[in-house]
């Protein structure tokens, strides 16, 4: 970071700058993490520990039109090192009940209208199916994923983010569709052929 002397005008103006990207991108942010880490508190340490990053860095962004997916691969960076710590410290994985064992929310969208406790019951089954099957998938195909279908970028702008090719990111995705079909197609198949 550069030590620049400034006015206590342009100080407070720098300031100001500053919380005013804060508010501006804080909630979007916080949802990534959140969707990377599927932990509130981990999450809103990502989100700060991103801005911060984020604030000691910006005198290094060139084009100063890219800050969003710039501070948004920061955010997927600093929850790759702390799922990776988290996992080092702590041998377990994680669940998709809450400590009250109710099934958390993954933002997944509906499987549509239910009507029957039956309707209801099948469709968690095949919400937990698949939040099963996603967290099977590496971190990186989890966030290509998260990226093209939860927060519609584009695969050029997710190659930017993660730091890869188009063509990877477009591979990758595709592969990781790939393997969720599959895997739900066992678990079908399990289902017909159960006694």
């Amino acid at each position: 970071m550069k030590f620049i002397r400034l006015s206590k005008e342009e100080g407070e103006r720098y300031e100001a700058a500053l919380q005013a990207l804060f508010e501006e991108y804080y909630d979007s942010i916080y949802k990534v993490a959140l969707s990377i880490t599927l932990d509130t508190e981990l999450a809103q340490d990502a989100t700060q520990e991103a801005f911060y990053k984020a604030f000691l860095k910006l005198d290094t962004l060139k084009d100063k039109g890219k800050f969003y997916p710039w501070l948004y691969s920061i955010v997927v960076n600093v929850c790759k090192d702390m799922l990776r710590l988290r996992s080092r410290d702590i041998n377990r994985t994680i669940g998709i009940y809450d400590e009250e064992g109710k099934l958390r929310d993954y933002n997944i969208p509906e499987l549509g209208n239910v009507c029957t406790p039956e309707d209801i019951y099948e469709d968690q089954e095949r919400i937990q199916e698949i939040i099963e099957c996603i967290e099977e998938l590496t971190i990186e195909e989890q966030q290509i994923l998260n990226l093209k279908y939860y927060h519609e970028f584009t695969y050029a702008e997710i190659a930017e983010i993660l730091g890869i090719k188009e063509g990877t990111a477009k591979m990758k995705a595709f592969r990781a569709r790939k393997k969720i079909i599959q895997k739900l197609e066992i678990i079908e198949c399990k289902e017909v052929h159960r006694p």
